[in-house]
């Protein structure tokens, strides 16, 4: 307990080294040593205990509002040895109290004596020096040598002054053996509580470092010139730190430090030539700044690396560095200019307060991360870079980025200035849904399927995908292939785009006026359709969720593709060969403005199949020279509604039919069995199809109207004049359900 005590004293004395308990200690050891023979004296011992166990209780409130730090890390033995202190003082005290007889007082000699013992202890230990030390000629250092022990065993001591050493002033030069104290002396020094005067705090001045082995705290400023100390470990400066270490191409580096109170500054020779700047995990209250500059404003010529700690910063130019950490959380503006490559790390940032402008310049190789970047009003730039990450940025003013490789703005959903990202390949926008402000964005292909387009683009890309816009010169002239995932307004065309695909958004009713005369192909989902004009180029359309849909009679279409929900179809084009076919049909009973149907004809088609149809109303395929298959709505369960105007119409095409004759009776001749009579058929399964669609709809609808015919008709009363029961008819016309019966949809037997 002896030593903890000892050292307790001095790191406490650091707190409160105003006050002088020397008095109080030697009143003490006094009254103690006259205890033993003064019993009537006892009430001026227990004043005096009382008295001590303030001192003692003071002591530990003081250490316990020290930070804790690697330095102070052996204070939590020391309040242990506080608390026992007290213990002793307290149970002396009450034994006192009671002090009755000769046997009382020999108990509480017995106590006194253990505590005496730590006092004692307490008492002999000189670790306070109550004055300025200055260490600047040999008459100086022999006066601070007899002021400061400095045996391998002599405590570290507290300065409640200045220390001042400057060996560059000896006359003649420092000897080797006087470089030795100094480095003794400095070894010696724990805590320096400056003089209270606004520059001085530790003041030195060498050519080689000086050994501030166990320097851990300096309640002022730090001043060091000709060499970087030896002070590893040195924790607190409450004041500014400004550092000259003579401009060798060294590394920079305080990151032993926890906090600078003030501002740090380094001189110039060493900002031009540090090999690295090392500042990492230090809190620094002020700026930091080079000598002759305005705080904030950094360049370093030489290093490699920079890390910044938590120092503010305005500017910052590192030719050489390939890597550069900062932990700042705000500026008024923000310039970097790092053009070895490299990573750039400024992701503790968040906010560029007021108008303030961030400029990045680096290489193609950079890649710059402002990854907590929230809030930035003024421009935003960036010259030249790899990458550039904004993943925070809700709020900014006008950017200009031109990366090779990518911008991330992933939290970005609606512009509040203009944004342009030049030639940029790839853009990481995954929250973008509004781009208020001009968006200029100047590479082949844009895919932002989620952004509705408030003003116009300013784009040289041919392939677009945005979700809507309100004009198509929205998108730029040189787009030739649109994609609108979501449009709201109506779309009017215009000759530059070829490959077009609308979507229309929720509940809106998008007219599609003109479709230019270029298009080459088409996709509509869910707007009303009025025309696609004179479409002598037009090869390829699909449909889906459309009001009404015509192919004029002079296009070249050749694929059609039909899905969803469709009012009707129309296509008279005479180069249609592909018809892919998923879609049901609305049921709109009454509707004379809108018919429900599906026409075709003059294709090159040689099959359709409507199989999968829903409410097919009206059906008109005609003089489609190569159609040979027409499979009705044969799987259809969701039927017309009354009075839906039921009509199919199917001729004209390449329909056939099988015809089998039918076969008398035959009784048998003892010989050959018996076999009864066969009726004639027609094998067709076309129109055996609509036969099947037809008696369904009839279910619903009193009547449907049948125009059908097949291309090889036969007439049953000549080929079965004797066949009295055979009464079918027909010469290659079907318009009645009777007729429509003939026909079966498998091989006659």
């Amino acid at each position: 307990m002896k030593k903890g005590l000892l050292s307790l004293l001095a790191v406490a004395l650091t707190i409160v080294s105003c006050q002088d308990y020397d008095d109080q200690f030697a009143e003490l050891t006094g009254l103690v040593n006259d205890l033993s023979t003064e019993v009537e004296g006892l009430t001026q011992v227990q004043t005096q205990l009382s008295s001590l166990s303030t001192t003692v209780s003071g002591l530990s409130s003081a250490i316990a509002a020290i930070p804790t730090t690697d330095s102070t890390a052996d204070l939590t033995g020391l309040t242990t040895d506080l608390a026992a202190a007290q213990t002793a003082i307290d149970a002396i005290t009450a034994a006192l109290a009671d002090v009755a007889d000769a046997a009382d007082l020999a108990a509480v000699d017995a106590a006194i004596v253990a505590l005496q013992e730590d006092v004692n202890t307490l008492l002999e230990a000189d670790a306070v020096i109550n004055q300025n030390v200055t260490i600047n000629n040999s008459a100086t250092l022999e006066y601070v040598s007899t002021l400061i022990a400095h045996g391998e065993d002599d405590p570290n001591v507290i300065v409640n002054g200045s220390v001042t050493i400057n060996t560059t002033t000896f006359t003649p030069a420092i000897t080797e053996a006087q470089l030795a104290e100094v480095n003794a002396i400095a070894a010696k020094l724990a805590t320096v509580l400056g003089s209270g005067s606004t520059d001085e705090g530790v003041t030195v001045t060498s050519a080689t470092p000086i050994t501030f082995t166990n320097l851990s705290f300096i309640d002022d400023d730090y001043v060091v010139s000709g060499a970087d100390m030896d002070d590893a470990a040195l924790r607190t400066v409450s004041g500014d730190v400004t550092a000259s270490h003579g401009g060798a191409p060294v590394a920079f580096d305080y990151s032993q430090l926890a906090s600078i109170g003030g501002d740090l500054v380094i001189a110039a020779a060493d900002a031009a030539t540090a090999t690295s700047i090392n500042l990492s995990g230090v809190a620094i209250t002020g700026t930091f700044g080079e000598a002759g500059q305005s705080p904030g404003n950094l360049t370093f010529e030489g290093a490699t690396t920079v890390d910044l700690g938590t120092a503010g910063f305005h500017k910052l130019t590192a030719a050489k560095a390939t890597s550069i950490v900062s932990g700042m959380t705000t500026t008024g503006s923000l310039t970097i200019n790092a053009t070895n490559g490299g990573t750039i790390d400024i992701n503790s940032l968040e906010e560029v307060t007021g108008t303030g402008v961030v400029a990045l310049t680096g290489a193609t190789t950079s890649v710059f991360h402002l990854d907590a970047l929230t809030d930035a009003d003024g421009t935003i730039t960036s010259t030249v870079a790899g990458e550039v990450h904004l993943p925070a940025l809700t709020a900014h003013g006008a950017i200009d980025i031109s990366a090779t490789d990518a911008v991330a703005l992933t939290s970005l959903v609606t512009s509040t200035a203009t944004i342009d990202l030049d030639t940029t390949p790839a853009a990481i926008l995954t929250n973008f849904a509004e781009a208020a402000h001009t968006f200029t964005w100047n590479i082949g292909v844009i895919n932002l399927p989620n952004v509705n387009l408030e003003v116009p683009m300013s784009t040289t890309a041919t392939d677009v995908t945005i979700k809507s816009f309100d004009a198509i010169g929205d998108v730029g002239s040189t787009v030739t292939k649109l994609v609108l995932t979501a449009q709201d307004a109506d779309v009017a065309g215009t000759d530059a785009v070829t490959d077009l695909s609308i979507t229309a958004a929720a509940g809106a009713d998008v007219d599609y006026a003109s479709a230019g005369n270029n298009l080459v192909t088409v996709s509509v989902d869910g707007t009303t359709l009025n025309t696609f004009g004179t479409q002598t180029a037009l090869k390829s359309i699909a449909l889906a969720n459309t009001s009404t849909n015509t192919i004029a009679a002079d296009t070249a279409v050749s694929t059609v593709t039909l899905s969803g929900t469709l009012v009707s179809f129309t296509s008279d084009s005479t180069t249609l060969a592909e018809f892919n076919n998923t879609a049901t049909f609305l049921d709109k009973p009454g509707n004379t403005d809108t018919p429900i149907k599906i026409h075709i004809h003059d294709a090159l088609l040689t099959s359709i199949d409507l199989s999968s149809m829903e409410k097919v109303a009206i059906v008109d395929i005609q003089d489609n020279t190569n159609l040979t298959t027409v499979i009705a709505p044969t799987g259809a369960t969701n039927l017309l509604t009354a009075n839906a105007g039921a009509s199919f119409t199917v001729k004209g095409n390449s329909l056939t039919a099988t015809y089998t004759n039918s076969t008398a009776a035959f009784a048998g001749d003892g010989i050959n069995p018996a076999t009864p009579y066969a009726e004639a058929c027609i094998y067709s399964p076309s129109l055996a199809s609509w036969l099947a669609y037809a008696t369904a709809v009839l279910t619903t609808n009193a009547t449907v109207t049948l125009d059908l015919d097949y291309s090889n008709p036969q007439s049953f009363d000549d080929d079965c004049t004797d066949d009295t029961t055979d009464t079918h008819g027909g010469v290659g016309t079907v318009d009645t359900l009777a007729e429509l019966q003939l026909f079966q949809a498998t091989p006659c037997s």
